[in-house]
């Protein structure tokens, strides 16, 4: 499953949202301690399988059936994979803004540009966040129309978007980024 990414800055997710929500209600009972399910880090697994072993209610025979459950509208491109946890539907854009939308409707939830993270204007991330517990992790990538001193990782709260911690590449030598 892969994003199509639309130059019109819209982001449409016809099929692959409905391949994400049904995995994800699906996986709900092969889901981790935290109960996420669905996607919590690109390409679904380590492997990059970008299979939904829990899948029953999707195949070959039906497909040709899916239509367009909702269309979102980024600021700009979207390269990253979705990630999927829970309800909930997780992105940056090439604006520079990081999102989450609920997975069922599209609406918004939330969203943060990325510099108010790592205090960096014009910042933005192309990676697919990957989920731990409650949180986004995610990393920032350099431009160049930014000064920047190396990448950061940021843990980001998923309920709110706020910044948990930062790190830098300065900084992150001797750091545990997930502490309870």
């Amino acid at each position: 499953m892969r994003l199509q990414v639309h130059h019109s800055a819209r982001l449409l997710l016809p099929a692959v949202a409905i391949l994400l929500i049904e995995g994800a209600t699906v996986a709900q009972q092969g889901t981790t301690s935290a109960g996420l399910g669905g996607w919590r880090i690109a390409g679904r697994d380590l492997n990059n399988s970008r299979n939904q072993p829990a899948e029953r209610q999707i195949g070959p025979s039906n497909v040709n059936r899916l239509v367009q459950k909702w269309v979102f509208t980024a600021g700009s491109d979207v390269s990253a994979t979705p990630t999927v946890a829970g309800n909930s539907v997780y992105f940056p854009d090439w604006a520079g803004n990081l999102f989450a939308l609920r997975a069922d409707t599209g609406q918004l939830l939330w969203t943060r540009k990325i510099s108010e993270y790592n205090g960096r204007p014009g910042s933005m991330s192309r990676v697919s966040p990957a989920i731990y517990e409650d949180q986004l992790i995610i990393g920032d990538n350099m431009s160049t129309s930014v000064t920047h001193n190396g990448a950061h990782v940021m843990a980001i709260d998923r309920n709110s978007g706020a910044l948990r911690r930062a790190f830098s590449r300065a900084t992150m030598r001797d750091t545990a980024l997930f502490e309870r």
